[in-house]
């Protein structure tokens, strides 16, 4: 993720070097902190994800609470692991951010 980070960077930069315009200057200069700042956290995040399989079929709430001890990351789990029935996360194994 972080080659293709920079690579993207790269490009970006390329391209400020081409422009002429202030405000396309501005545009490719917010384009690239964002950039820079989205991918850099996702690799992060990346590199502390786990594979947990739950002993059973019970409720993202409820697992976010067992693993984590804090209910309110439900969501983060639905999202990362493309759960479509939160109240059912299957006993299969899931990809948890690391305590």
């Amino acid at each position: 993720m972080i080659a293709v980070r920079d690579s993207l960077l790269s490009a970006i930069d390329n391209e400020m070097l081409k422009v002429s315009d202030d405000s396309v200057y501005s545009a490719l200069s917010l384009a690239y902190s964002s950039v820079w700042n989205d991918m850099t956290v996702r690799a992060e995040n990346k590199a502390r994800l786990i594979d947990y399989t739950p002993e059973e079929i019970m409720p993202a709430l409820v697992l976010a609470y067992d693993y984590y001890g804090d209910a309110a990351r439900d969501t983060e789990i639905v999202e990362r692991n493309g759960i479509r029935r939160p109240a059912f996360v299957p006993a299969k194994p899931l990809k948890l951010l690391s305590t």
